[in-house]
């Protein structure tokens, strides 16, 4: 019995450490909404799912702004049906051995 109480507060205490971290994601109406992340601020075509921009089915697929510190980090486009991304995507900004940030990729 005292085994089992003490593996079951690790798993307790990285849940209450994993729900003070500062992250969000919101649906939001159109894939516009965070363009900033897609390459040329455009949707990719996705047969099917997404054609110019467009949900093809709404009540299928929603686009999720997630957010760290309050900042956009990144979109994800999500399948409600199957319960997985159809796709993500971020912007990289990579960083040099100093630790500096450097362009944004592609710029």
């Amino acid at each position: 019995m005292a085994l089992l109480k003490m593996w079951s507060i690790p798993p307790l205490a990285a849940l209450l450490l994993l729900s003070i971290v500062p992250t969000g994601s919101k649906v939001v109406d159109s894939m516009s909404e965070c363009a900033e992340f897609l390459l040329n601020e455009t949707p990719p075509n996705v047969p099917g799912i997404l054609d110019g921009g467009n949900i093809l089915d709404q009540n299928r697929y929603k686009p999720i702004c997630q957010t760290f510190h309050g900042i956009k980090r990144f979109v994800t486009l999500y399948d409600t049906k199957n319960k997985i991304p159809v796709f993500s995507a971020s912007k990289y900004i990579g960083t040099n051995s100093t630790g500096r940030r450097r362009r944004p990729f592609g710029k």
